[in-house]
């Protein structure tokens, strides 16, 4: 009966064995899962926050930058189509000076007579223009355009169209010198004389009209208005040539009183 009992009690105990290892991995699984469960919650207030304020530092730190760039970009582009506009001009000049056959309505306005004297044929005695940037003359790519089929003053002010649709971009003021001609006969038109131009950027109304500068405007860094200094306009894009023609003999001597020689010199 010992014996029979002693094995009744070992048996019991082998059979308690796998119950309780089950137990324990079932404890151990809880313990796991309610220590995993913090983690997969996601992020406390005081993280987002954080997270926050470094995304907005990093946003603040480079827009500035990043707009300025941008500002300096426009600014480079509006004053190389103003340079642009200014050099078609000074083209559109010379070529018809080169052929020869020009009339007086076809070159940009002057104040003097041709032959005048030094001080009406000085380039830098013209000031800057008065007209109003809304009534002059418009040049354009696209039939609206009315320039240079009329004439236009040396204070006026030309519309230019660099797009084609009919609205002007910038202004510009054309002007030159009454310049010098053989003599006699009487000259009708100067076969050497100074032009230049000056391009404006254009303001439509109902912003008000600023009186114009003659100093060229210089490319900073910066967002405001690129032409604006002193309570004047200052041009985009300034430039003067020399013209003369080719087929006179005499146009080289005129060319030569005009840069300062006299006529002894100057084979007039």
């Amino acid at each position: 009966m010992r014996v029979s009992s002693t094995r009744s009690a070992s048996g019991s105990t082998e059979r308690s064995q796998p119950s309780k290892l089950v137990s324990r991995w079932a404890l151990s699984r809880l313990t796991t899962n309610r220590r995993s469960q913090p983690a997969e919650q996601g992020l406390t207030i005081i993280e987002c926050l954080v997270a926050i304020v470094i995304i907005s530092l990093t946003v603040v730190a480079i827009t500035p930058p990043i707009m300025l760039a941008t500002a300096s970009r426009i600014q480079s582009r509006k004053v190389e189509k103003a340079n642009q506009v200014a050099q078609g001009e000074i083209d559109r000049v010379r070529l018809l000076v080169e052929r020869g056959s020009y009339q007086l309505t076809e070159l940009p306005g002057t104040v003097g007579a041709i032959n005048g004297t030094t001080a009406s044929n000085a380039i830098n005695s013209f000031g800057a223009a008065s007209g109003s940037p809304t009534g002059g003359p418009l040049y354009s790519t696209a039939s609206c355009s009315t320039y240079p089929g009329v004439s236009a003053a040396a204070t006026d002010l030309v519309r230019v169209d660099v797009d084609g649709d009919c609205t002007p971009e910038y202004v510009m003021q054309v002007f030159r010198t009454p310049g010098y001609a053989p003599s006699p006969p009487t000259p009708t038109v100067p076969f050497s004389f100074e032009m230049g131009v000056r391009v404006y950027a254009y303001y439509p109304p109902p912003q008000p009209f600023i009186p114009l500068d003659t100093t060229k405007a210089s490319l900073r860094m910066g967002t405001g208005p690129l032409d604006l200094a002193g309570g004047r306009r200052r041009p985009m894009a300034v430039l003067y040539s020399k013209m003369a023609r080719n087929d006179s003999s005499r146009s080289l001597g005129q060319l030569c009183i005009q840069n300062g020689g006299t006529t002894a010199n100057c084979n007039y």
